[in-house]
């Protein structure tokens, strides 16, 4: 008797049929694959396959796992260690945040598993305005009676490297919180000063 224990189908994995010829899959048109809706669902958990060729992400901090659902089924794109570890307690169903695509393409979930955690859905927001925001948020946090422990990114032990110089405290937070390097929120703060500086002299001229 088999005894082994049978995994899900991978996308582009010979087990898979409806992979098994990616150029049929790939669509043929000249418009971008569109997220077509957003939403909260109840899934099976042996209905989820897995993109296969694109590396798991450690566990996110998200409430459910991310899937996408083209009309070949459902893909978790990121969080498949929560799936995993749902399917191990025994549980059949598992509640995922799901967008539904327009079109079905191998490449195109694959891309979008690598990229989940680069770009976030809506897109990057333009320099200027985030300048302006983060700079905004920094200037309140130098300002607040809060403890500046709350502001931290919860699980990183950001408080362990509190100086109690708020100044550098706060750039602390909006690194963590921006999920960026020192250069460039110190790039943001450069950037919304002079820009402020500039509006100030062409007032004045």
């Amino acid at each position: 008797m088999d005894t082994s224990v049978q995994h899900p189908p991978t996308v582009g994995s010979e087990a898979d049929p409806q992979s098994r010829n990616i150029n049929i899959l790939a669509p043929d048109q000249d418009e971008p694959i569109r997220v077509i809706a957003h939403e909260i669902e109840m899934l099976q958990i042996d209905q989820i396959k897995f993109v296969e060729g694109i590396g798991d992400y450690p566990e996110s901090k998200s409430l459910h796992p991310f899937v996408c659902r083209t009309e070949l089924g459902y893909f978790c794109i990121d969080d498949a260690c929560k799936i995993a570890i749902a399917a191990a307690m025994g549980l059949l169903e598992i509640k995922c945040e799901v967008e539904h695509l327009s079109l079905h393409s191998d490449l195109d979930l694959q891309i979008r598993k690598a990229t989940h955690r680069i770009m976030p859905t809506a897109g990057r927001a333009p320099f200027y305005p985030t300048a302006v925001n983060i700079r905004k948020c920094f200037e309140s946090l130098l300002i607040t009676s809060e403890n500046l422990v709350i502001f931290g990114q919860g699980g990183d032990r950001l408080s362990v490297k509190f100086l109690s110089d708020r100044q550098n405290d706060g750039r602390l937070i909006l690194r963590s919180r921006c999920g960026r390097g020192p250069e460039s929120i110190n790039a943001y703060g450069r950037l919304y000063l002079c820009l402020a500086v500039s509006l100030s002299y062409n007032d004045k001229a």
